[in-house]
């Protein structure tokens, strides 16, 4: 299949709003910064998530929640391919140019109504990135639809300083809960972290871990079933858990239908023997 030409023609611009900014004035690491966040976005790579995580440990990039391949996720590869002089702005072209677009304009209506948006954790990253630049820069920053040289292009979305502390309010709910999974890892390059496999999620659900010490506990538990509680939060629109900041954890106990059973018997004495069938009954109470 041959490839979109993308020297010349941009697909949308980054355009950066504060008071004499110039692309001079925009440090090369901080532009990096954007067009990865961005990037990022672009990509919906989820599992991109735990980049801080052992760095001597393999993450599995084959396939993404959406099920996006690597050949899928090269061909979203964006392109710097302009830069004006007169303000901050960079010309973007990209290989896939109406998934990005389509992207781009789903982060602006999210933006606008963060509550009612299925927020994906790549999308609130690239966000905190791309707010904690504009705090940087003092400045907002805009994604518009390609210009020409009379007047700026439509405006998709735009990144304030507050936009995602914005997003975090309309978009989560928070509370207390415990989870239930295999422990994967333990850990972190540069934070207390611990990975664990919950059934019927796709992808790993990484976790804060509040200490040292219990960091140092957990260790002693890879591979096993554990129960971990702390504080969390879920995404409002379809109550999938977001985060976990672990403060204990207990080792999950694997006991049969049956011994749980005879646990409970003992632990009712004699009323048991006034149910007739007490396995039908407790199927009862469990449906």
């Amino acid at each position: 299949m041959m490839e979109r030409d993308t020297n010349t023609t941009p697909d949308f611009t980054i355009r950066l709003v504060g008071e004499g900014l110039r692309p001079g004035r925009v440090p090369a690491r901080t532009l990096n910064r954007i067009l990865s966040a961005v990037q990022r976005l672009v990509d919906q790579r989820d599992d991109w998530g735990a980049d801080d995580w052992i760095t001597n440990e393999r993450v599995d990039l084959d396939q993404g929640e959406d099920g996006q391949t690597d050949d899928q996720s090269r061909s979203s590869t964006l392109h710097l391919i302009g830069i004006k002089s007169t303000s901050a702005a960079y010309e973007i072209a990209s290989m896939a140019r109406e998934r990005t677009l389509r992207l781009l304009h789903e982060l602006g209506s999210g933006i606008n109504a963060p509550a009612d948006s299925g927020w994906r954790p790549s999308t609130i990253s690239s966000v905190d990135d791309l707010s904690q630049v504009a705090l940087q820069l003092r400045c907002t920053i805009e994604f518009r639809e390609p210009s020409n040289d009379t007047s700026l292009g439509e405006l998709i979305a735009e990144i304030r300083p507050d936009t995602a502390a914005q997003i975090s309010q309309g978009a989560f709910t928070y509370g207390h809960t415990s989870v239930y999974g295999r422990l994967e890892g333990v850990g972190g390059a540069t934070a207390r972290r611990c990975r664990i496999h919950v059934r019927d999620r796709p992808h790993m659900l990484f976790c804060d871990v509040a200490t040292t010490e219990l960091v140092r506990e957990l260790g002693k538990y890879i591979y096993a079933d554990v129960i971990l509680t702390g504080a969390a939060v879920w995404y409002r629109s379809n109550h999938q858990l977001k985060t976990l900041n672990v403060c204990s954890f207990d080792v999950a106990k694997k006991e049969s239908f049956t011994e749980i059973n005879r646990q409970i018997r003992d632990a009712g004495g004699d009323a048991w023997d006034n149910i007739p069938d007490p396995d039908a009954y407790l199927r009862e109470m469990r449906s």
